[in-house]
Protein backbone atom coordinates (compact mmCIF):
# COMPACT_ATOMS: atom_id res chain seq x y z
CA UNK A 1 0.00 0.00 0.00
CA UNK A 2 1.19 3.63 -0.34
CA UNK A 3 2.66 5.26 2.14
CA UNK A 4 0.46 7.94 1.80
CA UNK A 5 -2.61 6.51 1.55
CA UNK A 6 -1.33 3.95 4.84
CA UNK A 7 -0.47 7.88 6.82
CA UNK A 8 -3.96 8.56 6.08
CA UNK A 9 -5.56 5.40 7.30
CA UNK A 10 -3.73 5.95 10.96
CA UNK A 11 -4.55 9.42 11.17
CA UNK A 12 -8.47 8.48 10.73
CA UNK A 13 -8.19 5.60 13.36
CA UNK A 14 -5.58 6.10 16.45
CA UNK A 15 -4.17 2.14 15.64
CA UNK A 16 -1.76 1.61 18.47
CA UNK A 17 2.16 0.80 17.99
CA UNK A 18 2.84 -2.49 19.77
CA UNK A 19 6.20 -2.71 19.79
CA UNK A 20 6.40 0.29 22.25
CA UNK A 21 3.81 -1.87 25.17
CA UNK A 22 4.24 -2.38 28.25
CA UNK A 23 2.78 -5.52 28.44
CA UNK A 24 4.12 -5.97 32.17
CA UNK A 25 0.96 -3.88 32.58
CA UNK A 26 -1.69 -5.72 32.64
CA UNK A 27 -4.36 -2.98 32.04
CA UNK A 28 -2.50 -1.43 28.92
CA UNK A 29 -1.97 -4.58 27.42
CA UNK A 30 -5.45 -5.37 27.48
CA UNK A 31 -6.66 -1.87 26.15
CA UNK A 32 -4.55 -2.58 23.56
CA UNK A 33 -5.90 -5.83 22.70
CA UNK A 34 -9.57 -4.17 22.97
CA UNK A 35 -8.64 -1.75 20.72
CA UNK A 36 -7.26 -3.48 17.75
CA UNK A 37 -10.64 -5.81 18.19
CA UNK A 38 -12.68 -2.85 17.71
CA UNK A 39 -10.25 -2.19 14.71
CA UNK A 40 -10.20 -5.09 13.21
CA UNK A 41 -14.08 -4.79 13.29
CA UNK A 42 -13.53 -2.13 10.59
CA UNK A 43 -11.09 -3.74 8.11
CA UNK A 44 -12.52 -5.02 4.87
CA UNK A 45 -12.64 -8.81 5.63
CA UNK A 46 -14.89 -7.96 9.09
CA UNK A 47 -16.59 -4.41 8.40
CA UNK A 48 -20.07 -5.07 8.57
CA UNK A 49 -21.44 -1.69 9.03
CA UNK A 50 -21.45 1.67 7.48
CA UNK A 51 -17.99 3.41 9.00
CA UNK A 52 -15.20 4.06 7.39
CA UNK A 53 -12.50 1.56 6.74
CA UNK A 54 -8.99 0.67 8.68
CA UNK A 55 -5.97 -0.49 6.84
CA UNK A 56 -6.28 -4.05 7.41
CA UNK A 57 -2.23 -3.66 6.94
CA UNK A 58 -1.39 -1.98 9.63
CA UNK A 59 -3.71 -2.94 11.94
CA UNK A 60 -2.97 -6.96 11.19
CA UNK A 61 0.31 -5.58 11.74
CA UNK A 62 0.24 -4.33 15.24
CA UNK A 63 -2.27 -7.49 16.09
CA UNK A 64 0.17 -10.06 15.53
CA UNK A 65 2.68 -7.61 16.98
CA UNK A 66 0.79 -7.71 20.04
CA UNK A 67 -0.28 -11.67 20.30
CA UNK A 68 3.71 -12.69 19.86
CA UNK A 69 4.53 -10.06 22.18
CA UNK A 70 2.25 -10.98 24.60
CA UNK A 71 2.63 -14.70 24.73
CA UNK A 72 6.76 -13.91 25.21
CA UNK A 73 5.71 -11.46 28.34
CA UNK A 74 2.55 -13.41 29.77
CA UNK A 75 4.40 -16.33 31.56
CA UNK A 76 6.08 -14.15 34.01
CA UNK A 77 2.85 -12.60 35.44
CA UNK A 78 0.65 -14.07 38.27
CA UNK A 79 -1.55 -16.58 36.71
CA UNK A 80 -4.42 -13.76 37.79
CA UNK A 81 -3.04 -11.14 35.82
CA UNK A 82 -2.87 -13.48 32.99
CA UNK A 83 -6.06 -14.25 32.77
CA UNK A 84 -6.89 -10.72 32.46
CA UNK A 85 -4.08 -9.67 29.90
CA UNK A 86 -5.06 -12.66 27.80
CA UNK A 87 -8.83 -12.65 28.02
CA UNK A 88 -9.21 -11.39 24.49
CA UNK A 89 -6.45 -12.83 23.30
CA UNK A 90 -8.61 -15.93 21.68
CA UNK A 91 -10.50 -13.15 19.91
CA UNK A 92 -8.03 -11.42 18.48
CA UNK A 93 -6.06 -14.29 17.03
CA UNK A 94 -9.36 -15.59 15.51
CA UNK A 95 -9.46 -12.40 13.72
CA UNK A 96 -6.75 -12.18 13.08
CA UNK A 97 -5.73 -15.56 11.70
CA UNK A 98 -7.70 -17.90 9.67
CA UNK A 99 -7.75 -20.36 12.39
CA UNK A 100 -8.14 -21.14 15.81
CA UNK A 101 -5.09 -20.00 18.27
CA UNK A 102 -2.23 -22.35 18.48
CA UNK A 103 0.85 -22.66 20.97
CA UNK A 104 0.46 -23.14 24.59
CA UNK A 105 -0.08 -19.48 26.05
CA UNK A 106 -3.96 -19.59 26.95
CA UNK A 107 -3.33 -23.09 27.90
CA UNK A 108 -0.81 -23.02 30.29
CA UNK A 109 -2.67 -19.25 31.36
CA UNK A 110 -5.76 -21.58 32.52
CA UNK A 111 -4.17 -24.59 34.07
CA UNK A 112 -1.61 -22.51 36.21
CA UNK A 113 -4.85 -20.76 37.26
CA UNK A 114 -6.91 -23.23 38.05
CA UNK A 115 -4.04 -24.82 40.61
CA UNK A 116 -3.72 -22.13 41.98
CA UNK A 117 -7.48 -21.55 42.39
CA UNK A 118 -8.20 -24.72 43.77
CA UNK A 119 -5.31 -23.93 45.98
CA UNK A 120 -7.29 -20.96 47.30
CA UNK A 121 -5.61 -18.20 45.91
CA UNK A 122 -8.58 -16.25 45.71
CA UNK A 123 -6.80 -13.36 43.33
CA UNK A 124 -7.87 -16.09 40.94
CA UNK A 125 -11.77 -14.47 39.77
CA UNK A 126 -13.67 -17.45 39.93
CA UNK A 127 -16.05 -16.06 36.81
CA UNK A 128 -13.14 -15.39 34.94
CA UNK A 129 -11.63 -18.18 35.26
CA UNK A 130 -14.97 -20.39 34.25
CA UNK A 131 -14.75 -18.27 31.45
CA UNK A 132 -11.82 -19.44 30.60
CA UNK A 133 -12.45 -22.94 30.99
CA UNK A 134 -15.18 -22.55 28.67
CA UNK A 135 -13.71 -21.00 25.74
CA UNK A 136 -14.08 -22.81 21.97
CA UNK A 137 -10.37 -23.33 22.27
CA UNK A 138 -10.25 -25.06 25.82
CA UNK A 139 -11.03 -28.97 26.20
CA UNK A 140 -11.12 -29.45 30.17
CA UNK A 141 -9.76 -32.26 31.98
CA UNK A 142 -11.57 -33.72 34.46
CA UNK A 143 -10.78 -32.02 37.75
CA UNK A 144 -11.41 -29.34 35.72
CA UNK A 145 -14.87 -30.02 34.20
CA UNK A 146 -16.12 -31.30 38.15
CA UNK A 147 -14.43 -27.35 38.95
CA UNK A 148 -16.31 -25.56 36.40
CA UNK A 149 -19.76 -27.56 37.23
CA UNK A 150 -19.34 -27.03 40.39
CA UNK A 151 -18.93 -22.95 40.27
CA UNK A 152 -21.77 -23.12 37.53
CA UNK A 153 -23.98 -24.54 39.47
CA UNK A 154 -23.00 -22.40 42.49
CA UNK A 155 -23.43 -18.78 40.40
CA UNK A 156 -26.98 -19.95 39.56
CA UNK A 157 -27.94 -20.53 42.90
CA UNK A 158 -26.13 -17.20 44.13
CA UNK A 159 -27.85 -15.25 41.81
CA UNK A 160 -31.16 -16.78 41.06
CA UNK A 161 -32.50 -14.22 43.58
CA UNK A 162 -32.22 -10.39 44.62
CA UNK A 163 -30.45 -11.77 47.90
CA UNK A 164 -27.53 -13.09 46.09
CA UNK A 165 -27.01 -9.68 44.34
CA UNK A 166 -26.31 -8.25 48.04
CA UNK A 167 -23.90 -11.18 48.45
CA UNK A 168 -21.01 -9.84 46.06
CA UNK A 169 -19.81 -6.83 44.64
CA UNK A 170 -22.32 -5.71 41.76
CA UNK A 171 -19.52 -5.86 39.49
CA UNK A 172 -18.79 -9.37 40.07
CA UNK A 173 -22.45 -10.12 40.07
CA UNK A 174 -22.86 -8.84 36.40
CA UNK A 175 -19.65 -10.68 35.64
CA UNK A 176 -20.96 -13.97 36.78
CA UNK A 177 -24.05 -13.39 35.02
CA UNK A 178 -22.91 -13.03 31.66
CA UNK A 179 -20.91 -16.03 32.13
CA UNK A 180 -24.20 -17.41 32.73
CA UNK A 181 -26.27 -16.01 29.75
CA UNK A 182 -23.63 -17.42 27.34
CA UNK A 183 -23.37 -20.90 28.76
CA UNK A 184 -25.56 -24.08 28.02
CA UNK A 185 -27.34 -24.45 31.75
CA UNK A 186 -29.67 -28.01 30.62
CA UNK A 187 -27.83 -29.77 32.87
CA UNK A 188 -28.46 -27.16 35.42
CA UNK A 189 -31.77 -25.58 35.81
CA UNK A 190 -35.27 -27.39 34.32
CA UNK A 191 -35.54 -24.15 32.15
CA UNK A 192 -32.96 -22.16 31.39
CA UNK A 193 -34.83 -19.69 29.09
CA UNK A 194 -36.60 -19.16 32.39
CA UNK A 195 -33.94 -18.72 34.28
CA UNK A 196 -31.71 -16.07 31.49
CA UNK A 197 -34.97 -14.16 31.78
CA UNK A 198 -35.27 -13.87 35.31
CA UNK A 199 -31.61 -13.40 36.31
CA UNK A 200 -31.84 -10.81 33.03
CA UNK A 201 -34.48 -8.64 34.87
CA UNK A 202 -32.75 -9.19 38.33
CA UNK A 203 -29.59 -7.68 36.75
CA UNK A 204 -31.65 -4.73 34.84
CA UNK A 205 -32.69 -3.61 38.54
CA UNK A 206 -29.38 -2.66 39.38
CA UNK A 207 -28.73 -0.51 36.88
CA UNK A 208 -31.34 2.30 37.02
CA UNK A 209 -28.55 4.71 38.05
CA UNK A 210 -25.52 4.15 35.88
CA UNK A 211 -24.37 7.82 37.31
CA UNK A 212 -23.30 6.03 40.65
CA UNK A 213 -21.49 3.06 39.22
CA UNK A 214 -17.29 3.07 38.81
CA UNK A 215 -15.23 2.14 35.81
CA UNK A 216 -15.59 -1.74 36.92
CA UNK A 217 -19.19 -1.66 37.29
CA UNK A 218 -19.91 -0.15 33.97
CA UNK A 219 -17.68 -2.31 31.57
CA UNK A 220 -19.26 -5.64 33.64
CA UNK A 221 -22.74 -4.04 32.77
CA UNK A 222 -21.43 -3.35 29.01
CA UNK A 223 -21.04 -6.89 28.98
CA UNK A 224 -23.55 -8.03 30.16
CA UNK A 225 -25.93 -5.92 28.23
CA UNK A 226 -24.47 -7.41 24.93
CA UNK A 227 -25.20 -11.13 26.26
CA UNK A 228 -28.63 -10.44 26.89
CA UNK A 229 -29.74 -8.08 24.27
CA UNK A 230 -32.09 -9.89 21.46
CA UNK A 231 -32.21 -12.37 23.87
CA UNK A 232 -33.65 -11.63 27.35
CA UNK A 233 -33.91 -8.04 27.37
CA UNK A 234 -35.63 -6.02 24.80
CA UNK A 235 -34.17 -4.28 22.00
CA UNK A 236 -35.17 -0.37 23.27
CA UNK A 237 -33.70 -0.81 26.85
CA UNK A 238 -30.29 -2.97 25.32
CA UNK A 239 -29.82 -0.14 23.07
CA UNK A 240 -30.78 2.76 25.54
CA UNK A 241 -28.47 0.79 28.42
CA UNK A 242 -25.43 -0.06 25.87
CA UNK A 243 -24.98 3.42 24.59
CA UNK A 244 -25.23 4.72 27.78
CA UNK A 245 -22.66 3.11 28.98
CA UNK A 246 -20.43 3.77 26.24
CA UNK A 247 -20.70 7.52 26.61
CA UNK A 248 -19.88 6.85 30.37
CA UNK A 249 -16.99 4.85 29.87
CA UNK A 250 -15.43 6.93 26.96
CA UNK A 251 -14.69 9.88 29.99
CA UNK A 252 -13.77 7.81 32.64
CA UNK A 253 -10.57 9.38 33.40
CA UNK A 254 -9.56 6.66 35.53
CA UNK A 255 -9.49 4.13 32.21
CA UNK A 256 -6.63 3.81 29.88
CA UNK A 257 -6.57 6.06 27.05
CA UNK A 258 -6.31 2.89 24.51
CA UNK A 259 -9.36 1.66 26.63
CA UNK A 260 -11.01 4.84 26.23
CA UNK A 261 -10.62 4.84 22.55
CA UNK A 262 -11.52 1.69 21.84
CA UNK A 263 -14.86 2.49 23.62
CA UNK A 264 -15.22 5.27 21.62
CA UNK A 265 -15.19 3.49 18.78
CA UNK A 266 -17.42 0.71 19.87
CA UNK A 267 -19.89 3.93 20.47
CA UNK A 268 -19.46 4.89 17.03
CA UNK A 269 -19.76 1.01 15.30
CA UNK A 270 -23.53 1.06 17.64
CA UNK A 271 -25.09 4.43 16.50
CA UNK A 272 -24.12 2.93 13.13
CA UNK A 273 -26.24 0.09 13.05
CA UNK A 274 -29.04 1.22 10.76
CA UNK A 275 -31.31 -1.37 12.80
CA UNK A 276 -31.34 0.46 15.03
CA UNK A 277 -32.35 3.77 13.61
CA UNK A 278 -35.77 3.03 14.87
CA UNK A 279 -35.00 2.46 18.08
CA UNK A 280 -32.68 6.10 18.46
CA UNK A 281 -35.82 7.63 17.05
CA UNK A 282 -38.49 6.81 19.30
CA UNK A 283 -35.60 7.35 22.07
CA UNK A 284 -35.21 10.78 20.58
CA UNK A 285 -38.67 11.94 19.23
CA UNK A 286 -38.09 15.67 17.65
Amino acid sequence: MNKTIEANFAAAYRIPDCTRLDYTDVDEAESACRLLVALMQRTPAHRRRDVAAADSRAVEREAKTWLERIAVAAPALHCHLRLKALGGYDTLYRLTYPSAPVGAVATACRTDAFEARIRGDLRVDETELATALSAPACVPDERQARWLASTTDSLIRRLARYSGFRSMPLAQALKAARYLLERNLHAFTPSQDAFKERLSRLCLAQLTSLADLDSATLQSALTFVRAAKNRFIDDNTAFRLETELLHRLTDREDLPPLAREAHTLDLEYLLSDESQIVQRQKLNPK
